[in-house]
């Protein structure tokens, strides 16, 4: 054991060497150099010019205004990573990085440069499917950057159960460089589907026709505020079963009507092709009037997504989403328990409600990913609670009301394409395993 006059000798002999003639001196250099580094490291540098490379369809002068590093302006290294997560948000790049290169000419100046590798923003889409004998088929084209500048137009026609559905929107969120944007829809959406009367369930065939346009504005490129309109009309035709007098419901109604609508986003999901990290907010508050009806209907919709890649080919998420609208006791209400929206399995449109709380979970498993290519196990929870038509609110936590299906799918990626990827799933009722069933669609589930 070392004694504490041992510890004292080792202190004299270190000092004694620190400041012995011949080492001061080599002491004091040091010192000098490692100010110098210091104060260099720390030396303001200002950005003298901002390029990019890898560029093939994106708008050079959009990608320039879209970036908070520009010329002038002091170098910030959160700035760069910020800049960065920004541009992996655009549909058409795939991936970056960036680069800080001495200028030439002047020491405290520098240039970045942001190296990005683009991917296919032009989505053909066709698919053919159906849940409970709901046959479906897809036809349609998508391009996410219209014009090289993050502009989306979509044209689709959906043939579901005979009933022709199509939707034709166009949005630019950023016009001219400025924090004002614009999105315009055309769209006839039709289906047959249930609706619950106290006294029986009714099948009807549900159209929708309806024209809209939105006014965003852009506090952040990745925080929006969108307020518009639609006026559209609902066309509700009675089928049956059985002789229609004798069962609830009008026979036909084609009510006129006006939609109010004010939408939030905060995009934070940071983008490594596939991979998903961060979060994601939305708030959505309609407001409908009904011509010829003193009644109006209100709804608020939030949803929070949240993505964590704990190791290197495991990601996962979590998606929690809350609605609620007026309380009338009527079928023809917004929020509905279906396959394609909330829960996997459940089926088609086979409830609906005055609100609803749904918590999805997915852990997402890459089992292959080379170049172009990628696939991935997925094992997902989805649980929900909805309030019926009239009820209280406490129904959301009645366990009566609850359902959580279960299940596993599959993700084939196409990386080269934004939102090019398949899924399938097939979910299983915990309380009940007769309810299951296929889901098939296209990109993640959310």
């Amino acid at each position: 054991m070392t004694s504490i006059s041992g510890y004292s000798d080792l202190f004299l002999v270190i000092f004694t060497f620190m400041f012995s003639r011949k080492n001061l001196n080599i002491l004091l250099a040091f010192y000098w150099l490692l100010l110098s580094v210091c104060s260099y490291g720390q030396t303001t540098k200002v950005v003298e010019a901002v390029k990019f490379s890898g560029i093939k369809k994106l708008n050079l002068e959009f990608l320039q205004q879209l970036v908070s590093t520009q010329p002038g302006k002091t170098l910030s290294l959160k700035t760069l990573v910020a800049d960065e997560a920004q541009l992996r948000r655009l549909a058409a790049v795939a991936i970056t990085s960036h680069q800080i290169i001495p200028a030439n000419s002047d020491s405290s100046r520098v240039q970045v440069l942001f190296e990005i590798t683009e991917r296919r923003t032009w989505l053909p889409l066709v698919g053919v499917g159906g849940i409970e004998d709901n046959f479906w088929f897809l036809l349609g084209l998508s391009e996410f950057n219209l014009a090289g500048k993050n502009q989306t137009l979509s044209v689709q026609f959906l043939l579901n159960d005979g009933l022709p559905n199509f939707q034709v929107y166009y949005q630019n969120r950023l016009i001219r460089g400025s924090k004002w944007g614009i999105s315009a829809e055309i769209k006839r959406a039709a289906s047959q589907e249930p609706l619950f009367f106290p006294e029986a369930t009714v099948d009807y065939r549900y159209a929708n026709f309806g024209v809209g346009l939105s006014g965003i504005y852009s506090f952040t490129p990745n925080r929006h505020l969108s307020v518009g309109f639609q006026f559209f009309q609902e066309d509700y035709l009675k089928l049956g079963p059985g002789p229609l007098d004798d069962l609830p419901g009008p026979n036909r109604a084609k009510p006129l009507k006006w939609l109010t609508n004010a939408r939030y986003e905060s995009n934070q999901i940071n983008y490594d092709y596939f991979y998903l990290s961060g979060y994601q907010l939305n708030a959505s508050l309609q407001w409908v009037i009904t011509f010829g009806e003193p009644q109006h209907f209100t709804s608020l919709i939030l949803e929070g997504s949240k993505y964590w890649r704990p190791l290197r080919k495991i990601n996962l998420a979590a998606r929690l989403r809350f609605g609620i609208s007026n309380n009338d006791p009527s079928p023809f209400v917004p929020f509905v328990l279906d396959s394609q929206f909330n829960l996997r399995g459940v089926g088609n449109r086979v409830d609906r409600g005055t609100a609803q709380l749904v918590l999805n979970l997915e852990y997402r498993q890459t089992v292959f990913s080379s170049g172009a290519w990628a696939s991935q196990v997925v094992l997902f929870s989805d649980l929900g609670t909805w309030r019926d038509p009239g009820g209280a609110f406490g129904d959301l936590a009645n366990p009566d009301q609850f359902r959580q299906f279960v299940g596993t799918g599959i993700r084939i990626i196409y990386n080269k394409f934004f939102l090019a990827t398949l899924r399938l799933d097939y979910g299983v009722d915990l309380y009940d395993r007769r309810q299951r069933g296929f889901v098939l669609g296209m990109g993640q589930y959310f």
